[in-house]
């Protein structure tokens, strides 16, 4: 059995599924095992600001050359600063009478305010030896229960350790999950 605690009580779950970000997920269990202890306990965050806009002052200027995705880099103040842009028309495959644009951190050239639609804040995993050491047993996790986990942090199965974290990632372990619970004896509802 597995306890739920809330500000509005306890409630009692045969199974519990945590899907989170590794570091949410321990942090979501009051008393974890070794393993997930080991296992969650790796996996580190940094937060992204991603902002949705309209100002093309971010991309090269010859239209031709724009991909899905475009990587940059500008020296301000004598540092290089990286940057990642992608072309959300070409991305998503639809045609819009303005270019849409998603930068991940802040882009390091001035974008215009007015064309700026939203600013978001992400978690996104940073993966060393350690994450992908830790991927090799992190469906260890899901053996036993009754607390069960799903996320990003997993890798595909049928591509094995990887460095993405990638949402197909965390859909992967979901369905993986499905799949095994589905075996079990006690029904999933």
């Amino acid at each position: 059995k597995a306890i739920v605690k809330t500000a509005e009580g306890e409630e009692v779950f045969d199974k519990v599924i945590i899907a989170t970000h590794a570091d949410q997920a321990l942090r979501l269990l009051e008393s974890p095992t070794e393993l997930e202890q080991k296992l969650l306990g790796c996996f580190k965050y940094h937060e992204t600001d991603v902002t949705l806009h309209t100002d093309p002052v971010i991309m090269h200027p010859d239209k031709g050359t724009w991909q899905s995705w475009n990587y940059g880099q500008v020296t301000k103040e004598s540092k290089l600063h990286t940057f990642v842009t992608y072309y959300s028309n070409m991305v998503h495959n639809f045609i819009a009478e303005k270019d849409y644009f998603v930068s991940l951190d802040t882009p390091p050239i001035a974008l215009d305010e007015s064309k700026i639609i939203k600013i978001i804040k992400y978690r996104h995993p940073e993966y060393d030896m350690n994450t992908l050491e830790a991927q090799k047993q992190i469906y260890q996790l899901n053996e036993t229960g009754p607390v069960y986990f799903s996320g990003t942090y997993f890798h595909i199965k049928k591509r094995g350790i990887d460095s993405y974290g990638f949402h197909e990632s965390g859909i992967s372990s979901a369905l993986e999950l499905v799949k095994q619970l589905k075996k079990s004896k006690t029904p999933v509802q």
